[in-house]
């Protein structure tokens, strides 16, 4: 989730960043991510409700059992109420994250418009060393899902896409690479340290998502700088990568779910790999998982996003 926070907040970043002064900046980006985010999330919600009104929450208990308030999950705030300690259902447990992201949504663009260039990196880096303390304060899930403890990730994304776009990242980073390669091993150890010691209040639990940030940022960071004919650049720009990245949000929103369905009707049992059995249905409910992935962002989520392209800024 990390990773993914740092990628999210330099895409978002990047958007608002160079549409600032579109006329159409605000209209744009919303109608934009709501055609990306809603109609797959909103699918998983009402299939969920579905089998909840079916009375299959008994066979299934893993993925339905205990349900949040519907209203939580249509607002996007069933991180709030995860923070009280439960995750919820595991068919929409993964969900919080993109609470997360909706929140996040909600405050960025305003700081894009509202501040001048010149001053949002003082803004992301006061966002970015905020978070420890907001952890400090929350209880071990609260500082997990929600966005004041997990804003470090997605403003360093966001920093990284401001210098980026400026051309001061290259400027800056050109003989200055080992100082790059330091902070990704420093990080990487700083990481190993804290992940070895419990979360919560603990030294580790606090600093243990900033180490992640700083070390995911330094990667995205060397990556970016990678020559486009260098061999990891021609990797991740492969097909079958690029294919992955346009059907991982609906991966993500199922994968859980798959799982549980697999590992319930063929081995009646809640996921696990304890044996050869339940990896092979791992694997299994993987396949099915991409299987529907590909199927729905072909016919389902792609005439959105097709749709949405027709909001210019």
């Amino acid at each position: 989730m990390d990773l993914f926070f740092i990628l999210s907040g330099f895409l978002i970043g990047r958007i608002l960043i160079t549409h600032k002064k579109s006329p159409h900046y605000f209209k744009t980006f919303y109608v934009r991510r709501i055609f990306r985010i809603f109609p797959a999330y909103y699918l998983i919600i009402i299939t969920f409700m579905f089998a909840l009104s079916a009375g299959l929450s008994e066979k299934f208990s893993w993925l339905m059992a205990n349900p949040f308030p519907l209203y939580t999950y249509l607002l996007y705030l069933q991180n709030f109420w995860m923070s009280a300690g439960e995750f919820g259902p595991h068919w929409l447990a993964i969900t919080w994250s993109l609470a997360v992201e909706e929140q996040f949504y909600l405050v960025l663009p305003l700081f894009v418009f509202l501040v001048k260039d010149k001053y949002l990196p003082w803004i992301f880096i006061c966002g970015i060393c905020s978070a420890p303390f907001f952890r400090y304060d929350f209880n071990n899930l609260g500082s997990y899902v929600l966005l004041p403890a997990r804003i470090d990730a997605l403003l360093l994304g966001a920093l990284i896409a401001y210098y980026h776009l400026k051309g001061e990242l290259e400027k800056w980073l050109k003989g200055q690479q080992k100082f790059l390669y330091a902070v990704f091993v420093l990080s990487l150890c700083g990481v190993f340290i804290c992940g070895a010691q419990p979360n919560g209040e603990s030294i580790g639990g606090i600093w243990i998502h900033s180490l992640l940030a700083l070390f995911y940022g330094s990667l995205f960071t060397i990556t970016l700088m990678l020559k486009e004919t260098s061999v990891f650049s021609k990797f991740l720009s492969s097909k079958p990568l690029a294919f992955i990245a346009k059907i991982s949000f609906m991966v993500y929103l199922t994968h859980q779910l798959f799982s549980g369905l697999m590992h319930r009707l063929i081995l009646n049992q809640d996921p696990q790999l304890t044996n050869t059995n339940d990896v092979l249905v791992t694997l299994f409910a993987l396949l099915i998982t991409f299987l529907f992935s590909a199927i729905s962002y072909r016919f389902f989520e792609k005439p959105f996003l097709n749709f949405s392209k027709r909001f210019n800024y």
